[in-house]
C-alpha cells in the first residue's frame, strides 16, 4: 500500500479513536511492553525488563511479542504475562494488522487497565506497537521517536509519533542496552543495573545436558560455540574461513571441541560446509531452541561466530572468544547504524574483529547483498584474537 494511503489512514485511526474509543487510563497498575524485535534485539531488553520490574514491584507487566521473543521472556520471573502477536500476513499487511490489532487489544489489553505501555523497537519501529499502544488504553504511552532514523521518518512522515506521549529523541553512540534503559530515564525512572540476563526452564538444562552428555561434550572448558550463519549476507564471514581457523587450533594442540549451533536453511548449509573440513565438530544446528541454545552456551567457555543474536545470548553467558563484523573501523562517526559501536559483545570477554577500511562504494556501511567489506578480514587475523582468548582463559585456570 502507498505510504500516503497509510498515512492517511492512520491519522483517522488515532483521531477516531481519541474521539470514540474507550477511555484512557492512567492510574491502573499494569504495564504494557511491546518487543517485535530479532533475537539479539530482544536480548538487549531484558534490563530493561528487569529494572521495569524493580521500579513497578506491585504492578502487573504484561509482554506483547514475536514467536523469538516468547522463547526468551517465558520463563522471565519479572514478567506476569507473555502474550504472541504473529503479524505475518499473506497480503494486505497493513490493513490486515490494523484490524488484527484492534480486534488483540480488545480481547487481551483492554481490562487490565494499562497506565502505561514501552514499545522497545528503536531502529525499526513499528506502526503495529503504535496501534497496540493507542488500543491498549495506556494513558502514557513511551517509545523512540521515528525522527531518529531518517528512513524511518520518510516513511511514516510524523504519523508514528503522533500515537505516543512520550518520545525519546537521542541520536548519540551508545549500545542498545543503555538506549533501551533511557526509556526508563525518560520517565525519571532509576537504573541500578544493566547487565544482560536470561532465563531458563530445567526442561531446557535437562534437554542440552542431554545433548552434551550423548556427544561426549562433558568438559566446559574445551567446548567453543561456533555460529555460522547471521540474519544478512553482507555480515556472513565464510563457513570456509571459520573452518580454517578452528583447524589452525587443532593444528597447534589446542584442545577444543568445536559445537555448531543456529537455525534455518543458510545455517544447515553453512554447516555442512564446516563439517567439509572438520567432521569431528558437534552439530547441533536446527536441533535445540533458543533457550536450549544459550543452555549448551552455559555448558561451554567460548564464542566464535559472527554478529547475530547468538552472540549477546554468549555474551549473556559470559563466554569468551571472538565476533566478526562487517562493519569498518574508518566508518564515519555520523553513519546512522554501526553495529560495532551499538551492537558490540556487551560486559563480555568476547573480542570484535572487523575490516580496516570500507570498501568503495560502502562510505555509510556494506551496502551489499553478499559478503563484502567483511571479506578483507583474513584467517589469521581471527586466529590470533581468538587464541588470545585461549591463552588467557587457560592462564586463569592456571592461576
Amino acid at each position: 500500500m502507498n505510504k500516503y494511503v497509510e498515512y492517511v489512514i492512520s491519522r483517522c485511526v488515532y483521531s477516531c479513536y481519541k474521539l470514540f474509543g474507550y477511555k484512557e487510563s492512567s492510574d491502573g497498575k499494569a504495564i504494557l511492553v511491546t518487543c517485535f524485535c530479532p533475537i539479539g534485539d530482544t536480548m538487549v531488553v531484558t534490563p530493561f525488563v528487569r529494572e521495569l520490574r524493580r521500579n513497578y514491584p506491585d504492578y502487573h507487566i504484561s509482554i506483547v511479542t514475536n514467536k523469538m521473543g516468547i522463547q526468551i521472556f517465558e520463563p522471565c520471573p519479572y514478567v506476569d504475562e507473555v502474550m504472541l502477536y504473529d503479524d505475518r500476513a499473506k497480503k494486505h499487511y497493513f490493513l490486515h494488522n490494523l484490524k488484527k490489532a484492534y480486534k488483540f487489544a480488545k480481547e487481551n489489553l483492554i481490562y487490565r487497565r494499562y497506565s502505561m505501555i514501552f514499545c522497545m523497537e528503536y531502529r525499526m519501529p513499528k506502526i503495529l506497537s503504535a496501534w497496540l499502544a493507542l488500543f491498549s488504553g495506556a494513558g502514557k504511552r513511551v517509545a523512540f521517536t521515528e525522527k531518529a532514523y531518517p528512513m524511518e521518518h520518510e516513511q511514516y512522515m510524523g504519523v508514528y509519533d503522533l500515537y505516543f506521549t512520550n518520545l525519546l529523541y537521542d541520536t548519540s553512540i551508545k549500545h542498545d542496552v543503555e538506549k533501551n534503559l533511557d526509556l526508563l530515564r525518560l520517565i525519571d525512572v532509576g537504573v541500578c543495573d544493566n547487565s544482560l540476563e536470561f532465563w531458563l526452564t530445567e526442561q531446557d538444562r535437562e534437554r542440552a545436558n542431554n545433548l552434551m552428555v550423548e556427544h561426549g561434550l562433558c568438559e566446559r572448558n574445551k567446548n567453543m560455540i561456533v555460529v555460522l550463519g547471521t540474519s544478512l549476507r553482507d555480515k556472513e564471514w565464510p563457513a570456509e574461513r571459520f573452518a580454517a581457523v578452528c583447524k589452525r587450533i587443532m593444528n597447534d594442540g589446542y584442545d577444543c571441541s568445536f559445537i555448531l549451533l543456529g537455525n534455518g536453511d543458510p545455517a544447515r548449509m553453512y554447516a555442512e560446509k564446516f563439517l567439509q573440513y572438520i567432521p569431528e565438530a558437534c552439530n547441533l544446528v536446527n536441533k535445540t531452541t533458543i533457550r536450549e541454545s544459550m543452555a549448551v552456551m552455559l555448558m561451554s567457555r567460548y564464542y566464535f561466530g559472527g554478529d547475530t543474536g547468538p552472540m549477546h545470548m554468549a555474551c549473556a553467558c559470559g563466554l569468551s572468544g571472538v565476533c566478526v563484523y562487517k562493519e569498518a573501523k574508518n566508518l564515519p562517526e555520523e553513519v546512522p547504524f554501526n553495529a560495532a559501536k551499538v551492537l558490540y559483545p556487551w560486559q563480555a570477554d568476547i573480542a570484535v574483529v572487523q575490516p580496516e577500511k570500507y570498501l568503495q562504494g560502502c562510505e555509510g556501511s556494506c551496502k551489499k547483498e553478499y559478503p563484502h567489506c567483511i571479506m578483507q578480514i583474513t584467517v589469521d587475523e581471527v586466529y590470533e584474537a581468538l587464541i588470545a582468548k585461549i591463552e588467557k582463559v587457560n592462564s586463569r585456570k592456571v592461576e
